[in-house]
């Protein structure tokens, strides 16, 4: 929905269509590619979490909610994400999430408030500011609340919404605390989010509650699901605890297990609702005056007049005097603008002028404009009165958590990799044994009977066979197991085993130019 507030045209975003468009995004064939393709699971963790602050920006400052664009960002995220961990850039202040922003995202909520203000780039400083307090006024009036939670509570949320009343699992909890698994977890209370990075980071492993009782300490592996990773740090946590009898211990383990399957199945979800907040923000920040303070300052005039004295420049050290006295007098940003440009363009990488004016914007965006996105939202301060919350007061997203999602395409991609060196060493048992069988005709140089390719088709039970004990499976014939023994080739630090994965790399590298088997990355 359009309308005007301040003077400036802002589209509107429900609640509902906010969940929607999330739960969406992260349905998308691209943005599960984007967090499986990640080098490691706190990689891939740190990618979902990193894209869905960067989603909630974009469609706050455009009210674009097209599946286009979330593809677009996710193939340019996967690209170049990367940059978001870069550590603070000391010379500019930034955050490595705002030089990112600032390169791939904001170029298009810039045009979208150009095309609505009917500006044309590339704008003027007086020009840009406009547009600041238009992308300000489009973000603060499109701000939501959320609670993350697990999604298996969704068919009961989405028909009865949140009450605290509700808990779940009470004697379970309480088997577990007798066992010494507790944890400083404060019940009662209903907490909404402001809508931010940390919106997504709880979405994660939601329950808290169970995650601070069963994982505190406990690192889950990059091929772990969550159920397998709860499962083993409980056990972890029950065998530390030696002053608790065995009766006890069990009882746990059975109360904890029945609630570890019940919130982290194979089909488990994320959850995230979603609270618009309708206090009207109808005034715009004054970003003239913060510009005019980032040009006016005499810090800036010491630094420009050591540079002209150093270059022997009086002519430009004259200009930006005149530039600072036309600004302090009149508040017009054309001299300034013009002599900017002339001493970047004179003087460029002088780390002094250079990206003063670009990171004054780019900050202005992601530090004012933008709703927490260089800082994750109050946790909190929205506690929801009676910790009650009708169906009709909030809208849900659910999709495949993406821990999971990281999980099974890792171990899918470990599982095509072990056949593809299952081949291989097939293939070399085969011909070891064609060789054998035809050594007199090779080495004679007469042709063998049959090809390589032909004895491999009639005697394919070199390497499995059909077992009538495991019902008809296949499994390994003896003299492939022995043969890959003898070679060395069940023992993964061995010399010919890494032989093995060297010939196995650069069969993968002719099939797929320019991918490494190794990366965790398959295309």
């Amino acid at each position: 929905m359009e309308t005007i507030i301040g003077g400036y045209k802002i589209s509107k975003i429900s609640a509902g269509e906010m969940a929607d468009y999330f739960e969406r995004a992260f349905s998308r064939p691209s943005v599960k590619e984007m967090i499986s393709n990640a080098a490691s699971l706190s990689v891939g963790e740190g990618a979902y979490k990193n894209f869905g602050n960067i989603l909630q920006a974009y469609t706050s400052a455009t009210g674009d909610l097209s599946d286009e664009t979330i593809d677009r960002l996710a193939k340019d995220f996967e690209t170049n994400g990367q940059k978001c961990n870069a550590p603070l850039n000391n010379d500019r202040k930034l955050e490595g999430i705002q030089v990112y922003f600032g390169e791939h995202v904001m170029p298009l909520i810039v045009a979208n408030h150009c095309e609505r203000l009917g500006l044309k780039p590339p704008v003027s400083w007086r020009e840009s500011l406009k547009l600041l307090q238009s992308i300000e006024m489009q973000c603060k009036n499109n701000r939501f609340q959320t609670h993350s939670f697990n999604g298996a509570l969704l068919p009961e949320i989405k028909e009865h919404g949140f009450d605290i009343n509700k808990e779940l699992f009470r004697e379970e909890y309480a088997q577990m605390a007798r066992a010494g698994l507790t944890q400083p977890y404060q019940k009662g209370n209903l907490l909404f989010c402001e809508l931010s990075r940390a919106s997504f980071g709880y979405s994660l492993r939601s329950p808290e509650r169970l995650l601070m009782c069963v994982t505190a300490g406990e690192r889950q592996g990059d091929t772990e699901s969550l159920h397998s990773f709860m499962e083993r740090s409980l056990q972890v946590k029950l065998g530390r605890k030696s002053s608790v009898s065995t009766e006890e211990k069990e009882a746990a383990a059975i109360a904890a297990k029945k609630v570890i399957d019940f919130y982290f199945s194979s089909e488990a979800k994320s959850a995230i609702a979603f609270k618009r907040n309708d206090v009207s923000y109808a005034r715009p920040s004054d970003f003239e005056k913060r510009l005019q303070s980032q040009f006016s300052g005499i810090l800036l005039k010491m630094k420009v007049d050591g540079f002209c004295n150093r270059e022997n420049a009086g002519e430009m050290k004259q200009a930006f005097a005149e530039a600072q006295a036309e600004l302090k007098e009149s508040g017009s940003f054309d001299k300034m603008e013009q002599c900017v440009t002339e001493f970047n363009k004179a003087y460029p990488n002088n780390k002094i002028l250079d990206n003063l004016y670009d990171d004054f914007i780019l900050k202005s965006v992601t530090e004012s404009c933008l709703n927490n996105f260089v800082y994750n939202g109050n946790a909190d301060g929205y506690r929801i009165d009676g910790g009650i919350l009708a169906p009709g007061e909030f809208a849900v997203a659910g999709f495949d958590n993406p821990i999971n999602v990281y999980v099974g395409a890792r171990l899918q991609k470990e599982r095509n990799l072990n056949a593809r060196r299952e081949e291989l060493m097939a293939e070399e048992y085969n011909r070891h044994l064609y060789e054998h069988k035809y050594s007199v005709e090779l080495k004679s140089g007469r042709l063998p009977a049959e090809s390589f390719e032909e004895y491999v088709a009639a005697n394919s039970g070199n390497t499995f066979l059909k077992s009538a004990e495991n019902n008809g499976l296949f499994v390994e014939n003896p003299g492939y197991t022995r043969w890959k023994k003898e070679r060395g080739y069940d023992n993964p630090q061995s010399e010919a085993r890494k032989q093995l994965e060297v010939r196995l790399c650069e069969r993968e590298h002719r099939g797929n130019a320019g991918n490494t088997c190794f990366s965790g990355r398959e295309r």
